[in-house]
């Protein structure tokens, strides 16, 4: 039976780190005691973050090890091959909007879709998003850790496949609106378009 998500911080601020070259060390600390939710590789970065979430199978396959040996607190997994005591695996229920089974979430193009809906089964009424690049850095970096490994990352440098997921991402602020929740982009630059932005400092000193 999937894993069905509790509602972990009441009508909380949602903070989403994803592997965008932009994340920096720095940002990321200052993250520390909010609730924060990782996805992929982040763990290598916030290895506190209150979730893990593992959209792709080929990330559970070459880097198990290494997320069991890094990720502190809870792993929830899209990939129904995760199999490990530690795992919670949610089942994938559609490509758009979000889902409301706590034991499902929405997510296509990219994985970010999936943790917004894991923030809202969360509690999260507001969500903000760093490292949502949609772009390779001018240092030809794919993710803050640089890239994955090259049968992970084969055919996904691509701008129109970047283009397509950050249209997706933007197509969520209107579905979660209807939900109460909010959705906010504090990514440094980047190719996000259609989500309302604030900085990172500007939230923090709320």
């Amino acid at each position: 039976m999937p894993w069905k998500c509790p509602t972990l911080y009441p009508k909380s601020r949602a903070f989403i780190i994803a592997n965008g070259p932009s994340v920096t060390a720095e940002d990321v600390e200052r993250l520390r005691g909010q609730f924060v939710i990782t996805v992929n590789r982040g763990y290598l970065i916030a290895p506190w973050a209150d979730i893990l979430l593992i959209n792709d199978c080929w990330i559970w396959y070459h880097y198990a090890a290494e997320i069991l040996t890094h990720a502190q607190n809870l792993i929830v997994s899209l990939c129904p091959r995760a199999y490990h005591e530690r795992v919670k695996v949610m089942e994938r229920t559609g490509k758009y909007g979000i889902e409301t089974a706590r034991w499902g979430l929405r997510c296509h193009h990219t994985v970010v879709h999936g943790a917004c809906n894991i923030a809202v089964h969360g509690g999260a009424r507001e969500i903000v998003l760093l490292g949502c690049d949609f772009g390779i850095a001018e240092n030809g970096a794919m993710h803050f850790c640089g890239s994955h490994k090259p049968e992970i990352e084969k055919g996904r440098a691509d701008n129109q496949r970047y283009a397509e997921a950050a249209a997706h991402v933007a197509g969520l602020v209107k579905p979660l609106a209807d939900r109460g929740v909010q959705l906010i982009n504090a990514t440094r630059g980047g190719n996000l378009q259609g989500v309302p932005r604030r900085s990172l400092d500007s939230l923090l000193s709320d």
